[in-house]
């Protein structure tokens, strides 16, 4: 149980402090919290042209026309829906089949998404 409050706890903290990042970055100004010399090495950085081409290839995979993968098992966690796969078929479901379970509508195992 405790481990699942962590992992938990890390991905909200993990999401909040991208959010506070991006917050700095598109304002241009740090918040109190960081120190000018952090700053500066963050607003470099930002200036790399790794770092830019990553921002351009994220930003146009949000902006795909051909939508995200359309999960179908609502708040199931992959390893709950393997864990039941498992003892559905007697054996350890492969990644494929976990996802085709996942992507797929109950009543006709028709896929979600075209793609």
């Amino acid at each position: 149980m405790s481990c699942r409050i962590y992992a938990s706890w890390r991905q909200r903290a993990a999401k909040r402090l991208r959010d506070l990042f991006h917050e700095i970055r598109n304002k241009g100004a740090p918040h109190s919290w960081i120190r000018d010399d952090l700053w500066d090495q963050l607003v470099e950085f930002w200036r790399q042209e790794d770092f830019k081409k990553l921002k351009e290839v994220n930003k146009q995979n949000r902006a795909s026309s051909t939508g995200g993968s359309l999960h179908t098992g609502g708040s199931t966690t992959y390893e709950a829906t393997r864990e039941r796969m498992t003892l559905e078929l007697g054996r350890t479901p492969t990644h494929s089949e976990v996802f085709a379970r996942t992507h797929t509508r109950k009543e006709d195992r028709s896929w979600v998404d075209k793609r």
